[in-house]
C-alpha cells in the first residue's frame, strides 16, 4: 500500500508503510521492488526518499537492498535513524560508523544522516527541515 500526503499544498510525502518489515514470499517481495522501482524511475519531481531505519537494529538486508534500487535509480536519500532513544549508546555509534562505510558504497546517499525519537520528540525538526529544503 502507497500512501499519499499533501503538505503545504505543494509537496507530497509518500510513505510504503512496512516496506523493510512485512513478511512475504519472495515472489510478493520482487513484485514490491518493480513496482517500487517504476514509481522512482517515473517522478521526475521526485526530490529524496527520506530511509527510516530502526535505531536498534541498524541496517537489514531489506533496508540495503532498497538502497540498491534506489542507487540504480538515481534517486537521491537520506537515512534517517528512528527510535534513537530505545538504541544504546553503542548501537547509536554502531549506526554511525555503518552509515559511514555506506556513504562510500552508495552512489545516490545523502551524505548526512538523521536521528529521531518520536517519544523525546528529538530530531523531528530537522527532519521537516530537510523535507522542506527538497522543495
Amino acid at each position: 500500500q502507497i500512501n499519499v500526503f499533501e503538505l503545504d499544498k505543494r509537496l507530497y510525502l509518500v510513505d510504503l508503510p512496512g516496506y523493510g518489515f512485512a513478511a512475504v514470499s519472495q515472489r510478493m517481495r520482487a513484485s514490491w521492488d518493480m513496482l517500487i522501482m517504476s514509481y522512482l524511475r517515473e517522478r521526475s519531481t521526485l526530490r529524496r526518499v527520506f530511509l527510516l531505519i530502526d535505531s536498534r537494529h541498524g541496517f537489514k538486508k531489506s533496508d540495503c537492498a532498497l538502497m540498491n534500487l534506489l542507487d540504480a535509480a538515481a534517486v537521491v536519500y537520506q537515512c534517517v535513524f528512528t527510535k534513537s532513544d530505545e538504541a544504546t549508546e553503542d548501537e547509536r555509534q554502531r549506526n554511525q560508523k555503518m552509515f559511514a562505510d555506506e556513504t562510500s558504497r552508495h552512489s545516490a546517499i545523502f551524505p548526512t544522516c538523521l536521528e529521531t525519537s518520536t517519544v523525546k520528540r528529538t530530531g523531528l525538526k530537522e527532519v521537516q527541515c530537510a523535507i522542506h529544503a527538497c522543495c
